[in-house]
């Protein structure tokens, strides 16, 4: 194993997906705090690629563009869960909400020893935040 590729040097990231024809996105900067780094158009003006930075970790907004990137409204249902881990997961989550998230599972605490709350953002992803109780 060369000395660079250890599992301590990666970093996970991931990538949504939205429908083709949008301009912005709003949301993740305003409910999450996400910087964009970066952004790719297509010559309408759309959105085909957003790149954001949400405390380090790079990940993308990804238009479909008929591939096999699918959108959580063509599947009619989730195509993942993101959990973030926050010490005030009751301050993100109202953030969340009040940017344009649908509340799912209210902020709540849990007998395994977690405090979380599910919203769906307005493009169809599904996120809990959370902290250890």
């Amino acid at each position: 194993m060369h000395a660079n590729n250890s599992p301590e040097k990666f970093q996970l990231s991931f990538e949504l997906h939205f429908p083709h024809g949008l301009r912005e996105i709003p949301f993740y900067s305003e409910a999450l705090g996400a910087t964009e780094t970066q952004r790719f158009c297509n010559d309408d003006g759309s959105l085909h690629v957003l790149e954001l930075s949400l405390n380090g970790i790079v990940f993308h907004l990804h238009e479909d563009n008929g591939d096999h990137r699918l959108t959580p409204p063509q599947v009619k249902g989730v195509t993942a869960t993101l959990e973030i881990w926050t010490p005030e997961p009751d301050v993100l989550y109202a953030r969340a909400i009040a940017a344009g998230a649908v509340p799912l599972s209210p902020m709540q605490d849990y007998e395994y020893g977690y405090r979380q709350g599910e919203f769906q953002d307005p493009i169809g992803h599904r996120w809990i935040v959370q902290c250890r109780i």
